[in-house]
């Protein structure tokens, strides 16, 4: 084991970033959850419920946005974000287990925000979460 490990072979303890997670499953949630111990999270089971949350002036370092849900799409919540938060944009990332939707794909393609294919390592998630604090702190 890696000092930089943990025995269930998760990343090691963080002890910053601010993260949001939006997602209909509970599961999901929770392994962020794991993964990202040491960080402060949130989690929201559907966009509506993270737009409240973000419009309210909740600040997060990373916000991950899961597209295919039901009620209103991950997308749509990109839509919001150009609209009404632009900076958002450069904290957001999608995830997914398959975009079958020729719409949702061009969309997701012409956002440019970074998407992560379910199922996905805690380490790719711990990279995107670091990336987006360094350039936060530029």
């Amino acid at each position: 084991m890696s000092p930089t490990q943990s025995r269930a072979g998760f990343p090691a303890r963080r002890s910053v970033g601010r993260v949001l997670v939006i997602d209909d499953e509970p599961a999901v949630a929770l392994g962020l959850r794991r993964a990202l111990r040491g960080c402060a999270l949130s989690a929201a089971g559907s966009v509506d419920e993270a737009i409240a949350l973000l419009a309210a002036g909740q600040d997060f370092d990373l916000v991950i946005c899961d597209v295919m849900m039901p009620g209103r799409l991950g997308t749509e919540l990109l839509g919001w974000a150009r609209r009404e938060h632009p900076a958002l944009l450069e904290r957001l990332v999608m995830m997914t287990g398959g975009v079958r939707d020729p719409r949702v794909r061009r969309d997701l393609e012409e956002a440019g925000v970074p998407l992560l294919s379910k199922p996905f390592e805690a380490a790719s998630v711990l990279r995107l979460l670091d990336e987006r604090v360094r350039r936060a702190a530029a």
